[in-house]
């Protein structure tokens, strides 16, 4: 009984070891890998895709190999030379897409996720007053304003979907959210200011000039568009947005806005909703774009507007008049695609929507549409750039930093599964099971034929020295693999190997008989400096 006792504390003792091992082995090779990667690193070209005050699309090629990006030059769609001093850029709204919940758990978000539940806006005054955007719910699904003084850090009140307030809001007169998940309660409030997701406001300045004025902050709350005004401390809603999405904010030449007021202005209502009809001329040119060499020139001027997106449509909402318009998604743009749009005239949006990857980089699809959601013009660009790894290429990398069944026996049957339910890759677990193995099988081979050579390693060790429970032991280390055999190495550590005298057999030392024979060993000889009692 007590020699049965003796072998499972050895093996648990041994697995607390063998644990040890293997992250530190994990953390080595980790860092081992770090290092390569940094060693190789070579100058990376990549390409990225920007819109001209014009319209048109242009293709930068840029490289990293100095601080910062620097451009190698430019090209249009069709491979026509661009200047590469051009800076007169359009700023796209890329409001976030329709995203399910996480399919198996929903953790809550974070304090110090990156502005996960609070971001920082200012209201420009002198002096200011810093304004944060705060969900205090787990999941960021309601949010208000905070105002603190920013030189007595005391609070100056609060604003809620009723306006200004002394007292923190009740939830009915917080901002709720239930058309999206959340993510980061910031993704569902705009401004021309930036938002803040890591320090404390305390800055006061803001631009007069800018349109719409940098202490209006937009928000979506799946039903509304609210415009909060920081300076006046108010709140209203600005229009009624059924299944909204999300919100961003784009930059457009006012003579787009101008025009689209001039077309439009005795069609439009507020708050409410409408439909916009589309017109004739939807290829009509824009004013070319100024010429930076030229200083004489003074580029077109331009201006902000809030991007609301549905499910099925994008609106737009001018702050400085109010109006507002709406193009309607193609069916090729579902509710659950990622895109960056850009508003060229009243009756054009161009979206720039992401489409994967091939071998060297992205791939974007590009869509010119009307209000009715018309495609007038689609394009297709391969982009150079980085790709994400393969999956597989990860879990050979895996299967180095845990090289132990037990461990990777977990992760087939647990992790890897939970993902993929988690991120809706499969609707079932069996499913999920099916795609893991189909992706793992080739690293899991690998990983039995080392331990199993481990584990014959340990089992040759333990009958050479004659020890007991060789099965156990050899199990043992084929469940732990390497970090097991470094293990059973310390809890084993070899003794000296000398032949019987009476049988001739190489038996260890560490013993007073032989283990062969079970011949006592003769005593080792007098020396002359023993002391005996």
């Amino acid at each position: 009984m007590n020699g049965r006792a003796n072998i499972w504390r050895k093996i648990v003792a041994a697995a607390i070891v063998a644990t040890g091992i293997g992250v530190v082995w994990g953390v080595g090779c980790g860092w081992l890998f770090s290092i390569f990667g940094s060693l190789s690193a070579r100058t990376i070209i990549s390409e990225q895709l920007d819109v001209a005050y014009d319209g048109t699309p242009v293709i930068s090629i840029r490289s990293n190999d100095t601080p910062g990006m620097s451009t190698l030059g430019r090209r249009t769609l069709d491979g026509k030379p661009w200047p590469s001093d051009y800076e007169l850029w359009l700023y796209g709204a890329s409001p976030r897409r329709f995203e399910l919940p996480p399919g198996v758990i929903r953790l809550p978000i974070r304090w110090d996720n990156y502005r996960g539940r609070i971001g920082g806006v200012t209201d420009g005054k002198k002096p200011p007053t810093a304004w944060y955007v705060v969900s205090s719910d787990k999941q960021a699904d309601h949010l208000y304003f905070a105002g603190f003084d920013p030189t007595s850090k005391l609070s100056v009140g609060y604003i809620g979907s009723e306006g200004f307030r002394l007292s923190l809001p009740p939830r009915k007169e917080q901002f709720s959210f239930a058309g999206n998940e959340a993510g980061r309660v910031t993704d569902r409030v705009a401004s021309s200011q930036y938002v803040e997701g890591n320090s404390i406001v305390q800055y006061h300045n803001l631009s007069a000039y800018d349109h719409p004025a940098q202490w209006l902050i937009f928000v979506v709350d799946g039903k509304r568009l609210w415009e909060i005004d920081l300076r006046e401390r108010t709140s209203r809603v600005v229009l009624e947005v059924p299944d909204s999405l999300s919100i961003g904010e784009m930059h457009v030449l006012e003579a787009t806005v101008q025009d689209a007021d001039r077309d439009d202005n005795a069609r439009r209502t507020r708050p409410g909703r409408f439909r916009l009809v589309a017109q004739q001329d939807v290829f009509r040119a824009l004013p070319p774009a100024a010429d930076p060499a030229d200083s004489d020139t003074e580029p077109p001027k331009t201006t902000g507007i809030v991007v609301v997106r549905t499910r099925d449509r994008v609106l737009l909402y001018d702050a400085t008049s109010d109006n507002h318009w709406e193009f309607k998604l193609p069916s090729q743009v579902p509710a659950d695609r990622s895109f960056t749009c850009y508003w060229l005239s009243p009756d054009t949006l161009l979206l720039n929507c992401h489409a994967g990857y091939w071998s060297g980089g992205s791939i974007n699809e590009l869509y010119w549409i009307s209000p009715d959601g018309a495609i007038q013009r689609e394009e297709r660009v391969e982009l150079q750039g980085s790709v994400p790894p393969l999956e597989s290429r990860e879990f050979w990398a895996m299967s180095a930093l845990m090289p132990e069944p037990l461990g990777w026996l977990g992760s087939i049957v647990g992790v890897e599964p939970f993902w993929r339910l988690q991120y809706y890759k499969a609707n079932t677990y069996s499913a999920a099971l099916r795609q893991t193995f189909a992706l793992l099988w080739p690293m899991s081979v690998i990983v039995l034929i080392v331990s199993l050579a481990s584990a014959w390693y340990a089992h040759r060790l333990h009958r050479q020295y004659f020890r007991p429970h060789s099965g156990v032991w050899a199990t043992f280390v084929f469940l732990f693999g390497p970090p097991g055999l470094a293990a059973y190495w310390l809890e084993h550590r070899r003794a000296k190997l000398e032949p019987c005298g009476e049988c001739g057999a190489n038996v260890p030392r560490d013993r007073e008989a032989c283990a062969a024979c079970a011949t006592p060993f003769p005593a080792p000889p007098l020396v002359g400096t023993e002391i005996f009692a």
